[in-house]
């Protein structure tokens, strides 16, 4: 629990930075931007190497003969991957 508060605390404390400094340069709200979502492909990213490592003992088995159980972890594998995905194709709005 102490480190969910701690993160929580962490992230309050990012924000509240962000937004002060954002005040002083515009450029600071892309930087931003980028920071998010590297910061969301590298936990998506974290996440598909683990389920990967749990689903490769599934190579080579019939999937009508799996648990739901089993299914569900190979669906959570295949959209990670297509979040992952879809981050690394996000571009950023051209400032006006």
């Amino acid at each position: 629990m102490e480190d969910f508060n701690e993160n929580k605390n962490y992230q309050a404390n990012l924000q509240n930075s962000w937004e002060e400094l954002s005040e002083i340069d515009p450029n600071l709200e892309r930087q931003k931007e980028i920071e998010q979502i590297k910061n969301q492909t590298t936990s998506i990213y974290k996440k598909l190497v683990k389920e990967k490592k749990n689903c490769l003992k599934y190579i080579n088995v019939d999937y009508s003969t799996l648990s739901l159980n089993d299914k569900e972890q190979l669906g959570a594998l295949v959209n990670n991957t297509k979040s992952l995905s879809m981050l690394l194709g996000k571009t950023l709005e051209e400032s006006k």
